[in-house]
């Protein structure tokens, strides 16, 4: 067997300097391990790949604990800049790219080249938004962290809009914001003509209602006095003078404009959400007017939530999950006829549960037989009631309005012959006794119709002999 000596293999047989043909490495006896040279040690550690290097930190992500970073509000959102609010000072800082924030919101800074930069938005504790015009299903924040939502309007200049009104607090109630109405312009209503008696279904709903004036200052220091203590935000359409009651309440005088002199609307000059400063913990936001204010994204449930007087009467419904539109038995639509609740606040919230937005439907399904009807045909454009069974529903009041509250199936208890020759179907709520007449198609059922014109024949008021 060939053997090698341990010495021609750079290793030593005994104890003594460490040899090595390895100009690298050499052999440290009191560390007995394989060790860089003094040389190797001081070389520069290599530069860590792409992958290993640590990544910057994204926007709106939490800083390290136990960094210390002032805080402010912002006022304003301008073109790539926020305009920010702290111990009594305004300044503008650069907004990073992708954080998205509004006024309202709190936010971190940190030092940055040449200025502070805004580093995070801290959590909020309540926000208003609306659906993106251009994607429904995405929200458009307008404001954050306030408590206080007035929702501004007028009753003459521009008219009083109910159905906007309602889209406002229904915002604001799924916000978490306590909602309050201002009827401004009190100065330019008739003196001898009293206040909407609509309001006063809301304030029966415990919601505050203030009339006042910003040209004369009537009514401002009980606004003021509403206002005091809370961080609150003004709402609605333009032209019922946002702005203007801003600046009478102390904040930044800002461009106005009058009427159209066409429709009477408003003209867009606010195009920017302002928050100033009225006081010692009372701040307003003054934001842009919206003629438009969807609510798609709210269910059935969530907008209930918004009619406490339409829920006080929903106790007494059949069903546990009536919606109250064509449900039998609905003890609202019970109380709208005996006046015990206001048509005006069931036809809104009729309205925000169908969808406004909702296109026309070109049939419909008969509540009696299940029949689908389309709408148009038979001669005429407004088919309402079913050609096979001739049952309707009690929707309107007058063709298209809507207007009934009621919903009852209808049944044909006659025909009648207009002046002008044409026949006519008579038909009767089964559930609230309205009448109404319908105007026959020519594809409605001919033997019901025929059975309906010789029914009084069956049983005259007097005796057929008599004519004999």
């Amino acid at each position: 067997m060939q053997t090698f000596e341990s010495s021609k293999l750079g290793f030593p047989d005994e104890p003594g300097p460490a040899v090595s043909h390895n100009p690298l490495l050499h052999w440290d006896r009191s560390e007995e391990e394989f060790a860089l040279p003094p040389r190797a040690r001081d070389r520069r550690p290599r530069k860590p790949r792409r992958a290993e290097r640590p990544r910057p930190r994204p926007p709106g992500r939490k800083p390290e604990e136990g960094a210390s970073h002032p805080q402010a509000t912002i006022s304003a959102i301008l073109r790539g800049h926020c305009r920010l609010l702290r111990d009594e000072e305004e300044f503008l800082c650069p907004l990073p790219a992708g954080l998205e924030a509004v006024p309202g919101d709190r936010v971190r800074l940190a030092p940055g080249p040449g200025a502070l930069r805004v580093l995070e938005v801290l959590p909020r504790a309540s926000t208003l938004w609306r659906p993106s015009p251009s994607s429904p299903e995405k929200r458009k924040l307008l404001a954050a962290n306030v408590d206080l939502g007035v929702v501004v309007i007028t009753s003459t200049q521009p008219p009083l809009r109910l159905r906007l009104v309602d889209r406002f607090l229904l915002r604001l109630q799924a916000g978490g914001i306590r909602p309050a109405i201002c009827l401004n312009k009190i100065d330019l209503a008739d003196p001898d003509e009293p206040e909407p008696e609509v309001l006063e279904a809301y304030r029966q709903q415990g919601i505050p209602v203030l009339a006042c004036s910003a040209t004369t200052g009537q009514g401002l220091p009980e606004l003021r006095t509403l206002l005091e203590g809370h961080t609150a935000v003004l709402l609605g359409h333009s032209g019922v003078g946002k702005t203007s009651l801003s600046a009478a309440l102390g904040g930044p005088t800002r461009p106005t404009a009058r009427l159209r002199q066409g429709d009477r609307r408003g003209r867009h000059c606010t195009t920017t959400s302002n928050l100033a400063r009225l006081g010692p913990g009372t701040w307003l936001l003054d934001t842009p007017g919206l003629r438009e204010l969807g609510t798609d994204d709210l269910g059935t449930a969530e907008i209930a939530e918004g009619f406490s007087d339409v829920l006080q009467h929903a106790e007494g419904c059949r069903f546990r999950d009536c919606t109250h539109l064509v449900e039998p038995d609905c003890a609202v639509r019970r109380a709208v006829r005996e006046g015990t609740l206001p048509r005006f606040r069931y036809q809104s919230y009729r309205r925000l549960v169908e969808g406004e937005q909702a296109e026309p439907t070109d049939s419909f399904r008969c509540a009696r037989c299940g029949e689908v009807v389309p709408t148009s045909g038979g001669g005429t454009r407004h088919r309402n009631h079913c050609p096979r069974c001739l049952h309707s529903r009690h929707l309107d009041n007058r063709p298209g309005d809507r207007a009934a509250c009621c919903a009852g199936v209808m049944e044909p208890v006659a025909v009648w012959v207009r002046s002008d020759g044409e026949w006519a179907l008579i038909h009767r709520c089964q559930e609230c006794g309205a009448l109404s007449s319908n105007r026959i198609a020519s594809d409605d059922n001919e033997m019901l119709l025929l059975s309906l014109a010789v029914r009084p024949l069956s049983s005259p008021p007097f005796p057929l002999e008599r004519l004999a």
